[in-house]
Parts: C-alpha cells; sequence; structure tokens
C-alpha cells in the first residue's frame, strides 16, 4: 500500500496525540466529601478499582486508532501502484497497438479496432502531465509516433486516428526488440501497455526477455469473445496450372469455417470479362476443405480473378485475388526410336501420348508432335520448350548438342531411361555440358533379377514441385507403382534426386541446364516395364512434370499485403508509365533502367491487382495481393498466461478493457477501509462504555 499525500504524514499523525492530551486535561484530583451515609464511600471505592483503572486505558487505546485511521484517510492511501524497490522519476509509457488483420474484425456494432482506439483514448487521458508517452503501432513492419517519448499526446491522438487495421500479421517479437531500445534510453520508470485481441497465432509464441526486467507489462483485451466466428479463404490455384484458349479450366480453393457451428454458402469466381461461376461450400464447425470448380475458357491473355465468400463480420478475408495467364495450345515433341517391326508406334510412345493429351485432336493444353527415328536437329526443336523422350536412339556428338542447347536456352525435357542406348546419351550429353549429371547408369535391371519380380520407391523429397501430386494423404499412392525395367545407377552428388528406389537406386533425379531442366526417370511408362500407365494418377503426373519443367508453366507469386514486388519490362514499352494500384491510381514505384529493361519495385499495400499497362492500355504485368490466412482464425490465447512471460517477477498484469486507468496509474483507493475501520474503533468503544460504565462499577461495589 501507497500513501500519496505522504509528505504530510507527520503533521497529521501528530493529531493523534489529541486523545492523550485530553486523557491529561480530564484527570481526576482529589475531592472533599461531606455524607452522612456509605454510598458517596462505596463510589470512591469503586472508583480505585483495578477494573476501572484499565477502562480509561482502553478507551485512550480506541480513540488514538480511531483518530490515526482517519488520519491516514486523508493520506490519500491506494493499493497495487509501485513496489519497493521500483524505479523513481517520469514515467514512459510505451502503448503497443494491434493492427493486423483480426482487429477489423465486427464485434456487435463496434469492431475490435474501433474498442481499441477507444480504450488508447482513455489511457492517454489518464497520464500525468509529467508522464512521457509513445505509440508503437504493431503490423508487419511496426512503427512508432515519435522518435523518443514525448509530452505531446495530442500528437499521439493524431497519430492515432491516421491509422487502421491492415490486412498483415502482427510481429510482436520486431515490436517488443522496439520497446527495448526505447525503453534503453528511458530514465525513469517504463510502462508498457498491450492492446490487442490475442489472436492466438500471433501471441502463441511472443516472450518478453528482450524488455528490461524493471519494466512493467499490462495486457489488455479489446474483445470479449474468445472465440469470434469467421469464415475466409485461406488459398487458391489452379489445378492444371496453365489455361488454354476457349479451353475450361479447373480452380482449387482451400476454404474454412471457424465458428461452432455448421457453415453452408457459396465460393463465387469472377473473371476480369465478368464471367462468373459458383459451387456450394458445406464445412463442418471449425473445419477447413478444399473445394474444386470449374471455369469457362477464356480468350488468350492476361486475367485477374476474384474469389469470394459472402461477407461475414471480417469481410477482408473473404476475397482472394488470383493472376491467370491463358495462351495457345502449346507444343510439346516426343522423341523415340523406330518402332519394332509389327508396331506402328513403340507402347511408350502410346502412354505418352494418352497421357499428354488425353482428349485427343490437340484438344488439350498441348499439342503433341512426335519425332520417331529422325535424325536430331536445331529446327526440329524451335517451335517447342518441352521435349519427352523414351527409348531415346543413340545420339551423335551433334545431335546431344542440339539437345544441351535447348536446355541452356531454357528448355524442359523428361528423359525416360529405357532405352538401349541411354548410358552412352547421357555420357554425350554430360560431355556436351561440361558438367556432370546426377546419375552415373550401370547394369540393366529387369524382373528376372529384381527382389520379388518389382522394385518400389521407397523415399522422396516431396518438397518439390515435381512431386506436388503426392502431397499429404496421397503419398501412399507411390506404394502402388511398381517397376519391373530399370537401370542399376549411382548419384554423383549434382543435381538434385527427388525419388528412391528401396536398394538405395535413384528412381528420379533433376537437373538444372543453363536456363532449363533436365528430368531423368529411371523408369519406362510402358506397361511391361512398370504399372505406371495403369495408375489414375498417371496423365496427372505427367501433366505436372511438363507444367514445372520451365518458367512459362510455374504459377504466378502469391503476394502478401506489405510485400515488395520486383518485375521488369523492356524499357521502350512500360517508359513514362506508372504501376496501377487496386483502385487504378497511379503508385509512387521505383525504377532502374539497365540496357533495355527497366527494373521496377514497389511496396503492396492493399489486396488486391496491381497492373503495369503497356501500349494501348493492355496489361503487361499483373500481380494479385492478399491478406495473411494466418489471421483468419480469430481464437484468442489464455490471456491469464501472458503476466506469468513478464521479464520481472510480479511485473506483468492482466488488465480488463473497462477498468479506470486513474486507478492503474494512481493505485486502487482503499481510504474507505481506514473510515471503516474508525467507526469500528468508536462503535467497539461505545459497546465497552456501556459495559465498563461507572455506575455499573458502583453498582456491583455496592452490591458487594
Amino acid at each position: 500500500m501507497t500513501f500519496l499525500a505522504n509528505s504530510a504524514m507527520w503533521g497529521l499523525l501528530a493529531l493523534a496525540s489529541l486523545p492523550f492530551f485530553i486523557h491529561w486535561l480530564s484527570r481526576r484530583f482529589p475531592k472533599k466529601y461531606i455524607f452522612s451515609s456509605l454510598t458517596d464511600l462505596k463510589k470512591s471505592i469503586a472508583g480505585r478499582s483495578r477494573l476501572f483503572k484499565w477502562r480509561h486505558f482502553l478507551y485512550l487505546l480506541l480513540r488514538a486508532l480511531a483518530v490515526i485511521a482517519l488520519v491516514l484517510a486523508f493520506l490519500e492511501p491506494v493499493t497495487g501502484l509501485k513496489k519497493k524497490g521500483d524505479a523513481e522519476g517520469i514515467r514512459h509509457i510505451v502503448i503497443a497497438i494491434d493492427q493486423s488483420l483480426s482487429m477489423a474484425h465486427r464485434d456487435g456494432n463496434f469492431s475490435t479496432w474501433k474498442r481499441t482506439v477507444t480504450e488508447t483514448d482513455k489511457l492517454l487521458s489518464s497520464l500525468d502531465p509529467l508522464d512521457k508517452v509513445n505509440l508503437v503501432m504493431v503490423g508487419r513492419t511496426p512503427e512508432t509516433a515519435f522518435a523518443q517519448f514525448s509530452h505531446n499526446t495530442a500528437a499521439a491522438r493524431k497519430f492515432l486516428d491516421q491509422q487502421k487495421p491492415l490486412p498483415v500479421e502482427a510481429d510482436f517479437k520486431s515490436a517488443n526488440s522496439l520497446i527495448a531500445q526505447l525503453a534503453d534510453k528511458a530514465n525513469g520508470p517504463v510502462e508498457v501497455y498491450y492492446l490487442s485481441d490475442f489472436q492466438r497465432k500471433n501471441w502463441a509464441n511472443i516472450h518478453f526477455e528482450k524488455l528490461p526486467a524493471q519494466a512493467r507489462l499490462f495486457f489488455i483485451p479489446t474483445t470479449d469473445d474468445a472465440q469470434r466466428a469467421n469464415q475466409a479463404i485461406l488459398e487458391t490455384g489452379l489445378v492444371d496450372r496453365v489455361p488454354v484458349k476457349g479451353q475450361p479450366f479447373s480452380l482449387k480453393a482451400r476454404v474454412a469455417n471457424y465458428s461452432a457451428n455448421n457453415y453452408n454458402g457459396k465460393l463465387e469466381v469472377i473473371a476480369s470479362e465478368s464471367q462468373s461461376s459458383e459451387t456450394l461450400v458445406a464445412l463442418a464447425p471449425w473445419g477447413e476443405g478444399e473445394v474444386t470448380l470449374e471455369f469457362p475458357g477464356l480468350a488468350p491473355g492476361i486475367h485477374q480473378l476474384k474469389i469470394r465468400l459472402a461477407n461475414d463480420q471480417l469481410a477482408l478475408d473473404n476475397v482472394r485475388w488470383m493472376i491467370i495467364e491463358v495462351g495457345e495450345a502449346e507444343e510439346t515433341v516426343i522423341l523415340s526410336e523406330q518402332a519394332e517391326e509389327g508396331e506402328d508406334i513403340s507402347p511408350p510412345v502410346r502412354f505418352l501420348r494418352a497421357a499428354v493429351n488425353p482428349f485427343g485432336k490437340n484438344q488439350g493444353n498441348y499439342r503433341i508432335r512426335e519425332v520417331v527415328g529422325e535424325t536430331l536437329q536445331a529446327s526440329t526443336l524451335s517451335g517447342t520448350s518441352k521435349l519427352l523422350a523414351s527409348r531415346m536412339p543413340a545420339l551423335s556428338v551433334e545431335e546431344a548438342g542440339v539437345v544441351t542447347s535447348f536446355l541452356s536456352s531454357g528448355g524442359g525435357m523428361i528423359l525416360f531411361l529405357d532405352g538401349d542406348h541411354d548410358r552412352e546419351n547421357l555420357q554425350r550429353i554430360a560431355s556436351e555440358m561440361n558438367g556432370e549429371l546426377p546419375l552415373t547408369l550401370t547394369t540393366r535391371l529387369t524382373s528376372a533379377n529384381l527382389p520379388d519380380g518389382a522394385m518400389k520407391v521407397a523415399r522422396g523429397d516431396f518438397r518439390s514441385p515435381f512431386l506436388r501430386l503426392f502431397e499429404g494423404e496421397r503419398r501412399r499412392n507411390l506404394g502402388f507403382l511398381e517397376f519391373y525395367d530399370l537401370y542399376h545407377a549411382s548419384p554423383t552428388g549434382e543435381g538434385r534426386i527427388l525419388l528412391t528406389y528401396a536398394d538405395g537406386t535413384p528412381a528420379l533425379a533433376e537437373a538444372q541446364v543453363g536456363l532449363g531442366t533436365l528430368l531423368l526417370c529411371n523408369f519406362s511408362v510402358s506397361e511391361l516395364s512398370s504399372n505406371l500407365a495403369r495408375q489414375q494418377l498417371f496423365p496427372g503426373w505427367i501433366h505436372d512434370l511438363l507444367a514445372n519443367l520451365s518458367p512459362a508453366g510455374s504459377e504466378e507469386l502469391d503476394y502478401l499485403a506489405g510485400d515488395q514486388v520486383n518485375t521488369d519490362a523492356w524499357a521502350n514499352e512500360v517508359l513514362g508509365r506508372a504501376v496501377l494500384d487496386p483502385d487504378g491510381k497511379e503508385l509512387n514505384a521505383k525504377s532502374d533502367i539497365r540496357g533495355e529493361r527497366m527494373f521496377i519495385n514497389f511496396e503492396a499495400k492493399d489486396p488486391g491487382v496491381y497492373r503495369l499497362p503497356g501500349r494501348g492500355d493492355r496489361t503487361l504485368r499483373a500481380f494479385a495481393v492478399n491478406p495473411s490466412s494466418r489471421e483468419s482464425d480469430l481464437r484468442t490465447i489464455d490471456t491469464s498466461i501472458l503476466p506469468a512471460r513478464a521479464p520481472g517477477s510480479e511485473s506483468g498484469a492482466l488488465v480488463k478493457a473497462n477498468q479506470s486507468y486513474e486507478e492503474l496509474r494512481k493505485g486502487r483507493p482503499a481510504f474507505h477501509w481506514f473510515i471503516l475501520a474508525a467507526l469500528f474503533f468508536l462503535l467497539l468503544e461505545s459497546l465497552l462504555h456501556g459495559v465498563l460504565s461507572p455506575q455499573t462499577s458502583t453498582k456491583k461495589a455496592l452490591q458487594a
């Protein structure tokens, strides 16, 4: 307990001597009595009894305690203010305000952010004029109102009025580092107030060891609901990756229902040409699910897609943006040796043709051109960026040079090691590229010399996009694959081994050759060499391999709000043009011309589509920017554990949002307890007066 008016303590406590002074003045002196009976004598005897003497001292003590209690009540006693050993001096107040996406959630008629602003204003109003303050807005990058602590609360309020919740995560680790730097420069006690909804993914691993041990921490929740309901789109993507002109394509979206009730709604996709499609979404409480939606074909070019759910109390995560580039069907070359006598086409080529274009008549994403038994020339590969080879004929030095040149310039090749000349072909390709490939082939293995007649895949590097089809539970599909014809091979240490057989032999390897990618498949798709072609995953896996072979098939980057976006274009196309934000306004982007290319950098602050226009306002580049999906689960952490994480013992406290900040500053008033104590002492004296009065003592004496 602390007395705020302790400077007047000794003067007021002097009043406690008043009962002693009155007692001294009221001392009884010897008195003469003229009596004709024994009554006065008995009174005199009763007055000199032991009980009568102690009665005066008891009354004196109770009156003194009552006066002391009243005096202490006037010294402004408070509790919960300071502890022994606290630093003295001007208080330095840091108010750390959560500015993340979850703060935009509406609690009834008010958003969590509005309540946070109100609490901050109350806290600023409670400060003493001598207190110094600084505001820290905690978003993706913490930002302070002042470079140092300041007395200017009006400027702090103005700074707060300019803020809003952002579609980002709150980085409290960086914020605590910044607060620690401010605290190091303080020449007085430091108090840190955290105002947040304490969303659990933001706060689960936040600690305060960087803050000084003497700093006092206050945690102020600005929402009363620990399980706020919310639905959100967490991520989106293309199923087939490369949409083709005029052909329908599939989209996938991961949707979450963070609520205690079942959710039934619609997921809608809208394209820039006002084409749309929708599907139903049904999710269990606190569940997530992947939804696939078919979308009609679009014209060639860059298109923006808007995927959305019905709005709820947090609308920012109900919309997600995508950029897709629709192109013409891409030509793919299948290279093979001449079919054996009696066959119009070799079996592996037949299966590859069906996998690459299962629709027939070149209606899929790829137009197939077969090169069988021909001399390989540069002109053969001039119109394609993707090459598949199975039972590849023996390559001459010149043909090996054509393959190497094709790869170095950005082409992609899938080479199935199922021919009689693969060992020599790999050696010639490695020689032309002046390096090593990931595999060195030795002997050919068939079902006759394989354990149990077949080999199975045992391990894989599933971080590779080439194995995306085997993510999660789908990884078990690898266990169904059996291979009866393969090479015994050893890794060279170059490139990357993606799949490995049970005996340690590499099954799938990746090599970067210049700008291109070479995949070495140590198996065959022929039905006599493996059961791969009979699996349902076979066409999808071939399409995944083709899509990831070259940059043309890669997915657009999914930018988050606050990311730095870097792009480049021909200088003569974009010179004098600016990047446009989602509202169509020009951005102040940084640009740098290097030769004939212009490199552009800008910060994408808000969700939406950013465009770099070219001539005729056609879109040269487009970038989809979305909010952080980690902010969509609005459940809060157990705030009672936060004070225990404070750096010093008893230096953390959990504060209710409606608590008086004046009490936090001055302490909780305790004067009423002293007034009650004074009344108690006076009441006790009154009760004892009736029991120990002189009349009572005299009566007992007379009776005796």
